[in-house]
């Protein structure tokens, strides 16, 4: 439940730490199976070969970025790439989930932010290399914040 959720955001966060957590999470192959798996498990029940399958197969490299706003609608200004070796690598698909923080939330200090969102961008592995330094950027109109990424201590 929300003790292996937090754990696994330990484990596969990174990046400044919010009020909510940390500001991007790595979710890898091995972070959707042992969330899952917990998942199953609480449930009283194991994950099957079949679901272990499609997560292992997956092509696509989720990383979640979570960020806030002043409006509803405010993650749509948001782009979000990684650069390696000189290589700008844009996600093949980017959503947003987006919410109103709760009245009792704890707010970033100084601000009047009343919205957060959960970005997530979906980078292809195959034009990923995985031992190389990565940088993360964020970018909306007004602000670009780079994150280094060290991918191959995400497994």
């Amino acid at each position: 439940g929300r003790q292996t959720d937090a754990l696994l955001e330990t484990l596969y966060g990174c990046g400044e730490q919010g009020p909510a957590g940390y500001t991007v999470v790595v979710r890898t192959k091995w972070h959707k199976l042992a969330l899952l798996a917990s998942r199953k498990a609480l449930a009283g029940n194991a994950i099957s070969e079949r679901e272990q399958a499609v997560i292992l197969e997956d092509p696509l490299l989720q990383i979640d970025v979570r960020v806030y706003g002043t409006s509803l609608n405010f993650a749509e200004d948001y782009t979000i790439m990684l650069k390696q070796h000189g290589r700008e690598i844009k996600p093949e698909k980017l959503h947003a989930d987006h919410f109103q923080l709760p009245a009792h939330y704890p707010k970033v200090a100084g601000s009047f932010q009343a919205y957060t969102a959960t970005i997530r961008a979906y980078f292809n592995y195959a034009q990923l290399d995985p031992d190389a330094a990565s940088i993360l950027v964020i970018k909306n109109k007004n602000r670009e914040h780079a994150v280094p990424l060290n991918l191959k201590v995400f497994k």
